[in-house]
């Protein structure tokens, strides 16, 4: 929250996007909060919160660091600290906001055929962000310091061009397409409330898909901040449609809600 706050305060309208990012990220914590205290069994909600702890740490820490490092003179064990988190927090903010609830939706681990494409991504992103901790150098506002735990000579240019980085790609990349198809299989097999459910994580999706790919192919649109600002929204709606198919609060409005956005589209 403080994180946030500070991000806004401090935002030019040419950063309105990235901020719709930020308060989409931090909309998981509140949902998280919402199905860990009425679901504690059920991941989902653990791991929505970690998505917002990392968005706080991610934007408090850019704000603070950014702030220390313009100003000349020594750094504080806060300031190394803020920049440090800079170095290594985006690694698990992708998986627990992207690859972790496609496979854990909507009620837990999945089945055993699709449990070892779980191990290997978590194993996968751990290895990538303890590298990426200990790179050499602490970087903010133009200025590079060295890393105090870090390895003599590992920059993150030699860490992201290094043969673990790229098996990282791999397996992020393998996992995310097994993750999908294990929720289309998921879905054409399911009934009553859970396909409900399903619908309700669809239809989220879906809204991402088409602000992307409207990003992608409309160039002109893709360099407004109104583009920035929709793909935010449609992935603010990702935890929303998860808790309300989790907490199964009006469940069964979704065939309306999706019949009138076909409508209203057209």
């Amino acid at each position: 929250g403080l994180g946030v706050a500070l991000e806004l305060l401090g935002a030019r309208p040419a950063e309105l996007q990235v901020l719709s990012f930020v308060l989409a990220f931090a909309a998981y914590a509140t949902v998280g909060a919402v199905i860990a205290s009425q679901r504690p069994r059920n991941p989902i909600g653990w791991v929505f919160l970690s998505v917002g702890v990392l968005t706080s740490i991610g934007s408090l820490g850019e704000t603070y660091a950014e702030a220390a490092f313009s100003r000349p003179g020594p750094l504080s064990p806060a300031a190394l600290l803020a920049a440090w988190t800079q170095t290594w927090y985006w690694y698990p903010l992708l998986g627990t906001a992207a690859l972790f609830p496609l496979l854990l939706f909507p009620s837990g681990l999945p089945s055993p055929r699709w449990r070892p494409v779980l191990w290997l991504s978590a194993l996968s992103l751990g290895a990538v962000t303890v590298l990426s901790a200990l790179s050499s150098t602490l970087e903010a506002a133009g200025r590079t310091v060295p890393n105090p735990i870090g390895i003599t000579g590992l920059t993150v240019d030699d860490i992201e061009e290094s043969f673990l980085f790229e098996v990282f790609g791999i397996l992020t990349g393998a996992a995310l397409v097994a993750a999908v198809v294990s929720i289309v299989l998921r879905f054409r097999r399911s009934r009553g409330t859970e396909r409900q459910q399903l619908k309700w994580f669809a239809y989220a999706a879906s809204l991402v898909g088409v602000s992307l790919a409207a990003s992608i192919l409309i160039p002109p649109y893709e360099r407004t901040v109104v583009s920035g600002v929709v793909l935010g929204v449609a992935l603010w709606m990702i935890p929303i449609s998860c808790g309300i198919a989790i907490l199964r609060y009006r469940l069964y409005d979704i065939d309306r809600i999706i019949n009138r956005t076909l409508v209203y589209g057209v």
